[in-house]
């Protein structure tokens, strides 16, 4: 599919962000006028013959049209930049194309099923006739062609409207072979099995429609990056030597290619503000040119000469690994003067029911060997 990228985008080896959008734009456009073609020729060929078959096939079509149409402007809107009413961008939209095409597969599933169950209630005997076979023939070889640039333009860019756009044409496909094995089976054997298959193929279409919904709900309402992508920075961050260690990490995407992280990193307290400062910047700077994710990054201090410190340290660590392998604790510190302890307990989210539960076993796991005034925070893993 490199030619058609070539003929519309001038730099399309790569993916970049300013070229993003035009992948998806020509990927769309490229369907409208695929499909407008066959809704053309099928019309003109339906009238032609007087088949209702052919002119109902011709108004699906314009569904298709609509789903790609929905994609060219969801992508446009993509490409606009961030303004004061949306500081983060318009790359969202590109989500809500995607949740667009999928309502509108669903309802596909449900034409398909409804027609077929009339088709079932009411039987019609099916005929082949070369005009037919044509339109049929044509409609295969235009959908192999978009299902091929969909499927490879949205792997190339990640996008799940265009994942959709693809799913779309692939049940196309397979509702033209059904078509076509219905009717020659009818034909062949009298024997009316096309709408028992298209059943079957309403059934799959609804599946995958529910799938699409739910990735592009899934994306809508929080998205994050992937945990490879997320240990892989964290792993650089550790590498530095000012940084002892990480501890609660939070990721989101607004969009294919816009992305924001935040991070707590512990240093020695002894540092002074100004070069713990120039240190961190140095590490976000780094991040941003290296996978251009805009990342903050919070500075724990840690006192690495108070050895009363690192004492409570160890006990409570071995006291959360006495209650749960899977617990553990960071940004532990003393208030003396208070003679309180504050730190920060991380737990699966399987646990989130029983939070208070767990709290109070650390509580007191904690005080039966030293006795301070807790102040603990759960964070979930």
């Amino acid at each position: 599919m490199e030619f058609i990228y070539k003929l519309f985008i001038k730099d399309s080896k790569t993916v970049t962000e300013s070229n993003r959008e035009k992948f998806g734009i020509v990927c769309g456009g490229v369907g409208v006028f695929a499909n407008v073609l066959l809704v053309v020729l099928k019309l003109i060929i339906g009238i032609i013959t007087s088949s209702i078959s052919i002119i109902g096939d011709a108004i699906n079509n314009m569904s298709d049209s609509l789903s790609s149409i929905i994609n060219v402007f969801s992508f446009k809107i993509n490409a606009k930049p961030a303004d004061k009413e949306h500081p983060y961008g318009h790359r969202k939209s590109e989500y809500i194309g995607g949740l667009l095409v999928s309502v509108l597969i669903l309802f596909v599933s449900f034409e398909l099923f409804s027609s077929c169950i009339s088709r079932i209630i009411t039987p019609v005997e099916t005929t082949i006739n070369l005009a037919l076979l044509i339109v049929l023939i044509i409609n295969i070889i235009i959908k192999l062609f978009m299902t091929i640039l969909y499927r490879n333009t949205y792997k190339k860019i990640n996008s799940i409207s265009l994942k959709a756009a693809y799913k779309d044409s692939l049940n196309d496909i397979l509702t033209t072979f059904i078509i076509v094995g219905g009717l020659y089976t009818g034909s062949l054997f009298k024997v009316n099995v096309d709408a028992y298959l298209g059943i079957l193929l309403s059934i799959y279409i609804f599946i995958s429609g529910i799938n699409l919904v739910r990735e592009s709900i899934g994306k809508l309402m929080t998205d994050t990056l992937s945990g490879d992508l997320v240990e892989e920075i964290i792993d650089k961050i550790r590498a530095n030597e000012h940084v002892i260690t990480t501890h609660d990490v939070l990721t989101h995407k607004y969009g294919e290619g816009k992305a924001f992280m935040s991070i707590h990193v512990e240093m020695d307290a002894s540092y002074s503000l100004l070069k713990a400062h120039n240190i961190v910047d140095k590490i976000e700077r780094k991040i941003k040119d290296e996978y251009d994710i805009d990342i903050l990054i919070h500075i724990d201090p840690v006192d690495l000469s108070d050895d009363e410190l690192a004492s409570v340290k160890t006990i409570v660590e071995e006291a959360l690994k006495d209650i749960d392998e899977s617990f553990s604790a960071h940004d532990i510190r003393l208030e003396k003067s208070e003679n309180r302890l504050y730190f920060d307990l991380e737990m699966p989210y399987k646990y989130h029911t029983r939070s208070k539960e767990f709290l109070d076993l650390v509580k007191n796991e904690i005080n039966r060997k030293v006795d301070y005034k807790l102040s603990i925070d759960i964070n979930y893993k």
